[in-house]
């Protein structure tokens, strides 16, 4: 699990933290390729039993540690410890508190309603994962791999993690924080990272009070009607995407400069704009307020108004921008005009 999650969430983690067992065997040595066990009891209570794909596990708590090729696990309603050497498995389990590791990469992981702790290496991971449990810990922690991965999370407080490119992360209601590769924790005023990976990742947010962490260039963040806070870090052409019915953004490190853009063509929908975009006043107002904290900070704040709702956008330590700069420097996507 990346260091961001271990440290924002290990506290609410603690009742599943064998979330990483290691794949050993029964007698200690390291459990051979294209086998598994089934752990059963603790200390001298302790049984090991083998098994091969494919896995049943049924209802209850079960420990898995398993090391084959395209795995088949399943299982019912129980708190499940999985650990899988392998490539491809297909992982699906019900209603619990989970916690599975898999490092092979290609896995496809689907749980129900629970808390779960979800730990991925390699590429080309999916995972599907229900509403969080709403009890004491009600957060589930997804680490998705490092490129090409497909997060779909229901309704709840997620803690979500994606290294490399590609991936797509979509989140129901709730408070969530979401982190692309890398995970700089980037402030508009600290200093930035001269790589700049481009990491080509969609976030689609839900309602509810969302943090997302950008690393690399070329995202895409599609706001939810919720209350989202954007921090970027030193990459290019990243795109918020407001929504049809309004909310509210905090974005720092935006920057026209190197090619950001807010999308207003959903919030905007049905809006009919002049050619020449002179009446586009009429639906976005902007201002520049300056703060006092950190030297001299001036922050602007849009907002945008629609036939659906409004969206208020706060661009950080933006600096003094207006409307006819943000259409001059082609910052924002408008509908047809």
């Amino acid at each position: 699990m990346s260091s961001i999650l271990q440290q924002a969430f290990e506290p609410a983690l603690h009742p599943i933290q064998p979330a990483t067992p290691h794949l050993f065997g029964g007698g200690g040595g390291t459990l051979a390729a294209g086998s598994g066990e089934l752990i059963t009891g603790k200390g001298k209570n302790r049984t090991t039993t083998p098994v091969t794909t494919p896995i049943v596990l049924g209802n209850g708590n079960h420990h898995l540690v398993d090391n084959e090729t395209n795995a088949v696990i399943t299982g019912g309603d129980g708190n499940n410890i999985i650990a899988e050497a392998g490539t491809g498995a297909s992982i699906t389990l019900g209603n619990g508190n989970n916690a599975i590791t898999d490092k092979g990469g290609t896995a496809t992981i689907v749980t129900g309603n629970g808390d779960q702790a979800i730990d991925l290496g390699g590429t080309g991971n999916s995972v599907t994962v229900g509403n969080t449990a709403g009890g004491k810990w009600d957060v589930t922690a997804i680490d998705v791999g490092a490129g090409s991965g497909t997060v779909v999370a229901g309704n709840g407080n997620m803690a979500i993690s994606a290294g490399g490119a590609n991936n797509t992360i979509t989140v129901g209601k709730g408070n969530d924080v979401i982190t692309l590769n890398p995970a700089p924790l980037p402030l508009p005023w600290g200093t930035t990272s001269a790589v700049i990976p481009v990491t080509s990742d969609i976030v689609n947010l839900g309602s509810g009070a969302n943090l997302v962490f950008i690393g690399g260039s070329g995202n895409t963040i599609n706001a939810g009607g919720g209350t989202d806070t954007i921090a970027e870090g030193p990459g290019i052409n990243n795109t918020v995407v407001l929504g049809a019915t309004g909310g509210s953004e905090i974005i720092a490190a935006f920057s026209p400069t190197k090619g950001d853009t807010l999308d207003l063509t959903k919030v905007l929908a049905g809006v009919t704009l002049t050619p020449d975009l002179s009446n586009l006043g009429s639906y976005v107002s902007i201002a520049s307020k300056s703060l006092g904290h950190h030297g001299s900070v001036t922050d602007t704040v849009l907002t945008i108004t629609g036939s659906g709702g409004s969206d208020t956008v706060t661009l950080l330590n933006a600096g003094t921008v207006t409307l006819a700069s943000l259409i001059s420097g082609n910052s924002l996507i408008l509908p047809a005009h």
